[in-house]
């Protein structure tokens, strides 16, 4: 059933017909030299510790989520809608209105925001972690973290697109792309012995904090970058 809905999508992909460039002008060659012009630019170095960090918090508390509800009695059906239902439309909810929002407030002030507020989300996770364990409150949690989360990661990849030089657009982004998985592949390899070293309760404290420092450093490089005009803006186009 996993394989089939997966294969769905490819469906209406099989009928598409890319059309033809309309791009009058020469492209710049891509090589290495973009990867390195992006690793260069001015604030590169809090940038990259953002991507690493931002989602990291969140991914270590997600890994020992699924655990402590097994541990905690519930039954493969609960634990199935709290992840997959709850935490789908919590996740689909936050991304909506963190899109609408980010027009409102601005791109890089609701990145310092959404990661406060992703940090604060974090802290419902000690709600079961003390002990209850009811459906009902397991789904609350698992929407308002996902919610959280949603609205985190449409601020991050807002800021990741202005990030990302028009002549190296793709080859920017999925570097950034690649640099928000490291941190949470870390965070998440690491959340077990956190888990079993300081008990669950430490843990999601632990996962908040962080959360609360990727939000610190995003104010430091908002500060730094206050005055400086985005890669992708129309005066640095021009």
């Amino acid at each position: 059933m996993m394989a089939l809905l997966l294969a769905l999508p490819l469906v209406p992909t099989l009928r598409f017909r890319e059309p033809s460039s309309t791009v009058a002008e020469p492209r710049a060659k891509i090589d290495f030299g973009a990867l390195r012009r992006f690793l260069t630019r001015p604030g590169a170095r809090t940038w990259i510790a953002i991507l690493l960090l931002y989602r990291s918090g969140e991914a270590m508390a997600l890994t020992m989520f699924n655990p402590m509800l097994v541990d905690g009695g519930l039954s493969l059906g609960e634990i199935g809608l709290a992840l997959g239902l709850a935490g789908s439309v919590g996740a689909f909810a936050g991304a909506i209105l963190g899109g609408w929002l980010i027009s409102t407030i601005g791109r890089k002030r609701s990145l310092v925001l959404f990661g406060l507020l992703q940090a604060v989300a974090l802290c419902a996770y000690l709600v079961p972690a003390g002990g209850e364990f009811r459906p009902s409150t397991v789904y609350t949690v698992a929407m308002i973290v996902a919610f959280a989360g949603g609205m985190a990661t449409a601020a991050l990849y807002t800021n990741m697109m202005d990030r990302s030089d028009p002549r190296s657009a793709a080859t920017d982004f999925t570097l950034q792309q690649s640099l928000c998985a490291i941190g949470p592949l870390f965070g998440s390899a690491l959340s077990g012995f956190s888990a079993a070293r300081f008990g669950y309760s430490m843990h999601f404290t632990l996962c908040a904090l962080l959360a609360l420092v990727s939000a610190l450093v995003v104010a430091r490089w908002l500060t730094a970058q206050s005055a400086a005009p985005e890669i992708g803006s129309v005066a640095e186009v021009g």
